[in-house]
Parts: C-alpha cells; structure tokens; sequence
C-alpha cells in the first residue's frame, strides 16, 4: 500500500525525513527503520536515507507492507540470531540444529521466523502468501544447521523463489556418512512421500512407483572429502533441486546414510545428538545488484567435536 504526503511549503526547511515521518504520520521509529533500509521511502521520486533533510514543498512516497492480520507470526526478540550477511534486500542467517526455519501456525514458538521478524520486522512482510516463513525463501531440515536465506521485500523474495525454481542458486552441504560411497558420484532418483509413513520420504528407482507416489525429481551430487575411523566419510554435498529430506534419502539409497539420522538407518556415534548435515555455502547472484555473493557458514561446535573424536578413533 502506497502512501503520498506533501510537506507544505510553509513547513521549517532542514528537518530530517525519519523525524518528520515519525511526528507527522506517527509512525513508528522501528517501522520507519525497517522501510529506510528496504528502500521504500522516496522524495520527489528519488530513494532517500534516513537522514535525508526534507524542502518545503517536497512529495513523500512511502510504500507500506500491508499490516500482518490478526493470527500473523509474533516476533521473538528473546531468541538468537546468527547473521551471516545482510544488506536491503537480502539476510543470511546461519540456523541451529533443533529451531525449525518456519512456524506452523500463529501460535508456533521458538521458529527462526520469529527471530527473524523481531529484528527485520520488514521481513514478516516479504512472503505475503507463506506468512509464517517470515521471508525465508527455502528448507532446512530442523536438526540441519547452516546457512538459510531470507528476503527483506516481496520483490526480493519473489526473486529467490524463481531463482531456486531455476537451478541459480548453488547450496553445498558438509555431510558425514557411514558406508564406503565412491570418491564422487551423482544420484538422480525422484523422490516422493512415504505411503504408509508421514515422517519419511522414499527414493523411486520404479517408474511405476513414481508415477503412483507423484514423486519429485532430484539431484545430489557428493564428493569425498575424507575418510575416517569405523568407515565413516566426510562428503562435500550439492543439491540442485530442493525436495524434502533430499540428501538424506538419496545418500541413505547408495548404502551411506547420514550420520546420526535414525530416520534413515544412520549409525550413532557417542555425543552426537542429530544427524550430521550442514548446509555449509550458498552461493547466488544478487536479486538486485546482480553481483555474485558466496556466504560461508562455519561447522559447528557439535560436529568439529565429532570429527576431532573421529580422528583420535573414539567413535561408539
């Protein structure tokens, strides 16, 4: 919703435009500093900063998010949020293992969405019809960290759905798997919802059976990036495609599930309390600017300690 205001030409020259906004259409600081750094308050036509001085005279243009209706997600201030990188349009966030990215409802707690909101409340606005992801433009399994991105504008956020639709954004994964995989391979198998378990997913070598389970197409990448004690492997990991429990059904399919993943017959290791998988590197060009960033989400305390254990041969 756009909203027009012309400062009178009677009104005392040199008055900053986040001030006057604030005295004169009374609204509020945190607000106006979320729409400033979306890009959403023009003078005559023309972006401005917060601190832009306002002539006598001058056309305010502001381009409001539609209010959240009642029932939207709440922000979470008490919550943390690790930031990898943000600017107008974009944040990168890297998530904790154990915090889902979205809410299932108003009245989910403890999302990074609401995190997320309580800092960027411009981002509650960005996904109009995902309303409780807050913005986050894609998945994460919830005991899968790393890297997570979220957009600042509805514009943004339309920009990295299609991106995602179109195979232009490269996600790598750091995943750690029990089994002897090749150094390097590819699995290409459909991937659908399990028929008798909700929980799980299944990989579909049988046309038959895709055609049946509606299945996804999918493609995994891995290649190794170590050996270790007890056959477990270290795999670099890269998902064009983005189908639900991915890396962990195909990699489960080739004999070489995940680490720590009792969902898919992963093997335990002493004080490893999730699955190994990190979502280490995203790579994309810029909605905006169009200029390539690549954002690193360091491993975890959790999983170094397990790869330090692995390396002394204590294991299970």
């Amino acid at each position: 919703m756009k909203r027009l205001h012309t400062v009178p030409d009677t009104a005392a020259p040199g008055a900053r435009v986040d001030r006057y906004l604030s005295d004169e259409l009374q609204i509020s600081r945190a607000k106006l500093k979320a729409l400033f750094e979306a890009g959403l308050v023009r003078i005559d036509g023309r972006r401005v900063p917060k601190g832009a001085l306002v002539p006598p005279g001058a056309r305010i243009e502001i381009e409001l998010p539609d209010e959240p209706t009642q029932g939207a997600l709440q922000p979470e201030p008490e919550q943390p949020l690790a930031v990898l990188y943000e600017d107008t349009a974009l944040v990168v966030l890297d998530k904790p293992a154990g915090v889902p990215a979205h809410a299932l409802d108003a009245s989910d707690r403890g999302s990074l969405a609401g995190a997320l909101i309580a800092r960027y409340p411009e981002c509650a606005w960005a996904s109009p019809d995902a309303p409780f992801e807050g913005g986050i433009a894609h998945r994460l399994d919830t005991e899968t960290s790393g890297v997570i991105l979220a957009a600042r504008t509805p514009q943004t956020y339309q920009a990295l759905r299609e991106r995602f639709a179109c195979r232009r954004i490269e996600k790598r994964y750091a995943a750690l798997v029990g089994g002897l995989p090749t150094e390097r391979g590819e699995i290409a198998l459909p991937i659908a919802h399990h028929p008798t378990d909700p929980k799980r997913m299944v990989a579909c070598a049988d046309e038959a059976l895709q055609a049946r389970l509606k299945a996804r197409e999918a493609l995994t990448r891995y290649t190794l990036q170590a050996w270790h004690a007890d056959d477990f492997a270290l795999l670099d990991v890269e998902i064009p495609t983005g189908v639900r429990h991915q890396i962990r059904v195909h990699l489960a399919s080739i004999g070489a599930p995940i680490a720590g993943d009792r969902l898919y017959g992963g093997p335990a290791i002493d004080g490893l309390e999730r699955h190994f998988l990190h979502a280490r590197h995203i790579a994309l060009d810029h909605p905006s600017t169009g200029k390539r960033i690549e954002i690193e989400a360091p491993l975890p305390r959790d999983l170094t300690d397990v790869l330090e254990r692995l390396a002394h041969g204590a294991t299970r």
